[in-house]
């Protein structure tokens, strides 16, 4: 069996050069992959991803799991927030059942800095979540599937998202998690 692996100033896709501006975020077993698609990013961008603190807010909305989450916040040298909301119903390939996450007992988050005017990476990093944002997420994603909320309902949750991501803390009668998660050492490749 072939694994893929994505490498540190290789093209994130080998046959794909550009991609359009903004984020992914998809659930592979063990991770939360995040991939950013920025154009030309700059060297404190990439730094901030690469070894920055990185702060992760998980928030549970009516049929919505959003992930939001920043870097090197420290100063202004930074990458600001990126807000993305996943959906297991609508995850590829489709996972009515994902039975993997029950026996879950760690995750990672996986961020992948891809210049999006050339293809190529520019940022790897991985962060282990705690235990109970690894349960946080697993139930937001089990409630997903074992309850399903209209489409049109989802979509108006993530529409009424505060502008400010500070304010995603504070929204009524969500469940939230926030982590702050030290920099660390950089990446050179990680498992596409």
């Amino acid at each position: 069996m072939s694994h893929r692996v994505r490498r540190l100033g290789e093209r994130y896709e080998r046959h794909r050069a550009t991609w359009p501006s903004g984020q992914e975020l998809v659930l592979r077993e063990g991770a939360l992959a995040l991939t950013l698609f920025l154009p030309r990013p700059r060297a404190h961008e990439v730094e901030a991803v690469r070894t920055g603190d990185q702060e992760v807010v998980l928030i549970e909305l009516p049929g919505v799991l959003i992930v939001a989450t920043r870097w090197g916040f420290g100063d202004d040298d930074g990458l600001g927030w990126v807000v993305e909301p996943y959906d297991q119903r609508r995850a590829e390939p489709a996972s009515p059942f994902p039975d993997w996450l029950r026996t879950w007992s760690s995750m990672e988050l996986r961020t992948v800095l891809v210049d999006s005017d050339t293809g190529l990476i520019h940022a790897l990093r991985v962060a282990e979540l705690p235990p109970a944002a690894v349960r946080r997420v697993a139930a937001a994603i089990w409630r997903q599937v074992e309850e399903p909320v209209d489409a049109e309902v989802a979509a108006a949750s993530v529409a009424e998202l505060p502008d400010a991501a500070e304010d995603l803390l504070a929204i009524p009668g969500a469940r939230v998690e926030h982590l702050l998660l030290p920099g660390g050492d950089e990446t050179y490749e990680l498992p596409a």
